[in-house]
């Protein structure tokens, strides 16, 4: 019996760390598909823009712009199918922070699946409407990405305490 306990922990500290591990991945792309190295808004989320001069200032950025809502598309698959299996959460409140960002998350990225179709978000008016949401934006997957690492630094001492204890 002692086997198969230990096997499932073996099991179960992988799909954590793979969970943690990816959903750091995507937010590292999805930061590179938005934002430049100083942090400002890239063009190619120009396009969505319902105001004609900002939305033109996008031209020429259709295949960045593609890459971001393949991103989307792909990090919404991910958090529909995995998302719900390691959630980050020993109370309530933690659990209720989580699902609070992943949800504002999953709002940009709905936002992004837009890119391409001629719709436009009206909350993307202005450059300084579009800097306000990726800035907003940022503040979201940084702390998505602290939760995370939070998380993985716990699956690390449970592993050396383990260790530790042999």
């Amino acid at each position: 019996m002692s086997e198969l306990v230990t096997e499932f922990t073996k099991r179960r500290r992988a799909a954590v760390f793979n969970f943690y591990s990816h959903m750091r991945s995507y937010l590292a792309r999805l930061e590179a598909l938005t934002v430049d190295g100083d942090k400002d808004p890239l063009k190619s989320l120009y396009i969505l823009s319902p105001t004609d001069s900002i939305r033109n200032m996008s031209n020429g950025t259709d295949l960045l712009g593609k890459r971001l809502c393949n991103l989307a598309c792909e990090f919404l698959q991910y958090l529909s199918t995995k998302g719900e299996q390691v959630p980050p959460a020993n109370t309530k409140d933690e659990w209720e922070k989580w699902d609070s960002k992943i949800n504002l998350l999953r709002e940009y990225l709905n936002d992004f699946l837009l890119i391409g179709t001629g719709e436009t978000l009206p909350h993307f008016n202005t450059e300084d409407d579009i800097e306000n949401e990726i800035r907003r934006l940022l503040c979201i997957t940084k702390d998505i990405d602290g939760i995370i690492q939070m998380e993985i630094d716990k699956f690390f001492e449970e592993i050396e305490g383990e260790s530790s204890s042999c």
